[in-house]
């Protein structure tokens, strides 16, 4: 039914110069939003990897381009460069779908067989979920208390507060093993961190364990459907009030973001906000890929393809790959004045890149920029191979230990999501140092402190999509309190 109100709406109130464009996006719609619902559906853990990439790519180059098209068709973005967001629609919406196609047909290919998950035992479960709470809560305390959220230059602090920026998932996907006070203390960290980044105009670092807590408990969780309905439905109305609230401090707070004072400050001009900056349109500004989309609409019309070197394209990608140890500054050097690795190619679209402008080249335009639809192809295949290689580890991974799985699982979410805003290279390396750190991580801080049930069958002689025989001792085990 939505679906046909919206189809409706773009054939009755989008401009003619933009319905074709319109048509296309609601395609790319369905066939990504089709796409994730077949991937869900296999409820395995590996699955949650394409279905998360493609949530933001739906959002900020289909979804967005439709709410635009129908409400605010003149609407652009630009600080130093003004540029329409429906500017070349139609040809974005090739470039779209000649991504998608290759994509979806490696990446099913490569999760015909999976594991659905399921943890040990309700004890390890449980404490699993309390080691997550206190390695979460505790990144966050050495966060704030150091002042990393204003601080100029990284720090150890930093790279392990990123690292864990998706490990909530854990805790939604085990969500009905928890007792009712890890829930409720669960509860109130999470309310806390929400508020404080949400007054420091931080909303990234306010909602991505939010919707990494969300992901697992809706789409993996034991959780009945129709509680699942009830948090929905609620998120329908929390949703659109926070998104208020942290549009407000983000216009009003501006540079001067990272005083609680001013944020609570700011705050008590909510109703002008909202009235002069509708929220929808502030959030589907923030979710498209502005860098990306001036790539893919003015090359090669105003702007050339990138002169590609193949040699020079490894280079980048060994430097950026390596530690920063080995590499020193010409690491750092890559990443902001290289072509390949970093944003350095949005000079040539009027961009001055800057700390609190924060804007990528995105995954489609650093293939685009190469030499246009063959490299679109290409991209789309090399993406889903990338992807298929961590989906089979922690497919077959989920059948010799689920706790080891889950918990790299939930380390990589996180460069798999910016995937879509980011280049290849950064791609690449983020997905493979946050794997390696999501094994380590988890044989430090979880493996010798969670029971593992010596009753689990953990013969190695079992591959990805084989049946698994899960025999306990204690058959009513996973009766829940």
């Amino acid at each position: 039914m939505s679906l046909t109100i919206v189809l409706v709406a773009i054939l009755l109130t989008v401009p003619k110069e933009h319905k074709l464009g319109a048509l296309l996006a609601f395609i790319n719609c369905i066939i990504g939003s089709v796409a994730i619902y077949k991937m869900v559906c296999k409820q395995s853990l590996g699955c949650l990897i394409p279905a998360i990439f493609l949530g933001w790519k739906i959002l900020g180059w289909c979804v967005a381009p439709i709410y635009f098209a129908i409400f605010m068709p003149d609407a652009g973005y630009g600080i130093f460069t003004w540029t329409p967001y429906l500017a070349k629609d139609v040809k974005v919406q090739i470039i779209v779908l000649s991504f998608l196609i290759p994509y979806l047909l490696i990446i099913f290919m490569m999760m015909r067989h999976q594991v659905s998950y399921a943890p040990t035992s309700l004890q390890t479960a449980r404490r699993t979920n309390l080691l997550v709470i206190i390695i979460f809560s505790v990144g966050t305390i050495l966060y704030i208390a150091t002042g990393r959220f204003v601080a100029e230059q990284q720090s150890y602090i930093d790279t392990v507060f990123k690292y864990t920026e998706w490990l909530p998932i854990v805790l939604g996907i085990q969500f009905t093993y928890m007792s009712r006070k890890i829930k409720i203390i669960c509860l109130i960290i999470f309310i806390i961190r929400i508020a404080f980044f949400t007054l420091l105009n931080r909303r990234a670092l306010a909602v991505m364990p939010v919707i990494s807590l969300l992901t697992g408990l809706l789409l993996l969780s034991q959780m009945s459907r129709k509680t699942k309905m009830v948090i929905i439905t609620s998120l329908l109305v929390v949703f659109p009030a926070y998104m208020v609230i942290g549009n407000t401090v983000r216009i009003v707070a501006g540079s001067l973001s990272g005083d609680i004072q001013y944020g609570l400050h700011a705050m008590k001009q909510w109703k002008y906000i909202a009235q002069e900056s509708p929220w929808a349109a502030s959030t589907f500004g923030r979710l498209f890929f502005n860098g990306g989309h001036s790539i893919l609409s003015r090359t090669p019309e105003e702007v050339p393809f990138v002169d590609f070197s193949p040699k020079q394209y490894l280079k980048e990608g060994v430097v950026v790959f390596l530690p920063s140890k080995f590499t020193g500054a010409l690491q750092q050097q890559y990443y902001l004045e290289g072509i390949y690795a970093g944003n350095a190619l949005l000079y040539s679209y009027g961009y001055q890149l800057r700390r609190e402008y924060q804007v990528g080249v995105s995954i489609l335009g650093h293939f685009w920029s190469l030499g246009g639809y063959p490299y679109i192809i290409i991209g789309g295949i090399l993406v889903a191979l990338l992807q298929g290689v961590i989906i089979f580890l922690i497919n077959r991974a989920t059948v010799r230990n689920p706790e080891k799985a889950v918990f790299c699982l939930a380390l990589v979410l996180s460069p798999v999501f910016w995937m879509a805003g980011r280049g290849f290279i950064v791609s690449v390396r983020n997905l493979i140092w946050y794997y390696i750190f999501g094994i380590v991580f988890y044989y430090v801080f979880i493996h010798f402190f969670v029971n593992q049930d010596q009753a689990y069958v953990k013969s190695s002689s079992y591959l990805p999509g084989q049946e698994v025989d899960y025999t306990y001792n204690n058959p009513e085990e996973y009766s829940l309190p």
